[in-house]
């Protein structure tokens, strides 16, 4: 077993290579960058991703087909979906822009990012390096941060990862052992997001809200330590036969658990199957609070997209282009979503295909009008009625 150094030589060392063959395949013609990003790992790689759209960006801007921030949020929705990759990404089109009027505050309204560290316009200029070598500063910088993700076997501090139970967008699940506590076996998340904050996360010690053991750094990751409860979810089981009065259990426990966490100023913003935990004493949890510190009820949302879109309350959709607030109400929309999937087996609107923003306005579009209640024919009134009030488009009415 390897003890992990988080060491950033390999990765280098890859992101430098990928650059090169990225930059020499634009010599013989306009690469797609999505065949490379695809060779990648979307969590181990974000960032070689990120930086290969830098490198697209900047092969682009000067030909016939130069694309914008907004243009490749449409196409890489999910890997664009933190504020600190939109940055990445925003900061590199706004030096691009040198010979342009060139305003810094454009990109912080319409991205909802911090630009006060940007150099103005005419330091820009005065800085800018011309061809493929100003981008040599962005890459020095990016390589700093670059590192490593452990895999099964490794051990990162006082933690031996002993095999994977999931992934997301931001981090990889572990089930690993803890040495200092006689080697329990523990769920470790590892993700790259710092903005977790460790005192809202403490708040939530309730039945059905996984709690957090302790929070962890390890040289520019963040690990969560939950106890292991469990492998199934409920997007794993969410097949199972079972009958109504089990159905309006699970989502009875989920409803205690949000009602515990809103008590406490805080949303979850990420409500679906994924991130219900069925322990095995039959408990449903919730997993994967949205934990930003403008997450927390009151704080402004600069998150692009906080959530999985089918389950998300219509205004939780137009505060992804809006970067507005929202409230419990949303969380008791995006479980009245489960509620509706678990009792018929779909989802109460279609799934949308095209680019972000016109899947984004039609899913808005669609949670204007009514789904087809018929399909939940056979279901007792009580139960119709808590699901229409659930995801009822008017948040009064909720």
């Amino acid at each position: 077993m390897a003890t992990l150094t988080l060491s950033r030589s390999k990765s280098v060392q890859r992101l430098d290579d990928l650059v090169e063959a990225f930059e020499t395949a634009w010599q013989s013609g306009i690469p797609n960058v999505r065949s490379f990003i695809d060779e990648l790992d979307p969590i181990a790689d974000r960032w070689i991703c990120i930086e290969l759209l830098c490198v697209d960006l900047f092969y682009r801007w000067d030909s016939e087909c130069r694309k914008t921030v907004s243009g490749y949020l449409d196409d890489f929705p999910q890997l664009l979906s933190s504020q600190d990759a939109i940055d990445e990404l925003a900061h590199e089109e706004y030096r691009l822009r040198r010979d342009t009027n060139n305003d810094a505050d454009e990109f912080a309204s319409t991205f909802g990012i911090d630009t006060s560290s940007w150099a103005t316009d005419t330091e820009s200029r005065l800085l800018e390096d011309t061809g493929i070598e100003s981008l040599s500063s962005e890459f020095s910088r990016l390589t700093d941060s670059i590192q490593d993700f452990p895999t099964v076997g490794d051990k990162v501090g006082d933690f031996e990862l002993v095999e994977e139970l999931g992934r997301g967008t931001f981090g990889i699940v572990f089930l690993a052992k803890q040495g200092e506590l006689e080697d329990r076996f523990v769920a470790l998340k590892l993700t790259t997001i710092a903005d977790i904050e460790a005192r809202y996360l403490a708040r939530l010690q309730h039945t059905n809200i996984v709690p957090i053991y302790s929070i962890h750094r390890f040289d520019g990751l963040f690990g969560i330590c939950m106890p292991f409860v469990g492998r199934k979810t409920l997007a794993e089981n969410n097949t199972t036969p079972r009958t109504e009065s089990e159905l309006l259990q699970i989502v009875l426990q989920l409803a205690q658990g949000l009602e515990h966490a809103h008590q406490r100023g805080i949303v979850h913003r990420d409500l679906k199957p994924a991130n219900v935990l069925l322990g095995d004493d039959g408990v449903a949890m919730l997993l994967d609070f949205n934990l930003s510190a403008d997450v927390v009820n009151g704080g402004k949302s600069n998150v692009m997209v906080g959530g999985t879109l089918p389950y998300l309350a219509p205004e939780h959709l137009r505060a992804i282009q809006t970067g507005t607030d929202v409230d419990q109400r949303s969380d008791v929309y995006s479980l009245g979503v489960i509620l509706f999937e678990l009792l018929t087996g779909t989802l109460p609107f279609q799934k949308r295909h095209g680019s972000f923003n016109s899947v984004i306005e039609g899913m808005i579009d669609d949670r204007e009008n009514e789904p087809n209640w018929l399909l939940l024919n056979g279901r007792s009134p009580g139960t119709i009625a808590i699901v229409k009030k659930m995801i009822c488009a008017d948040l009064q009415s909720r």
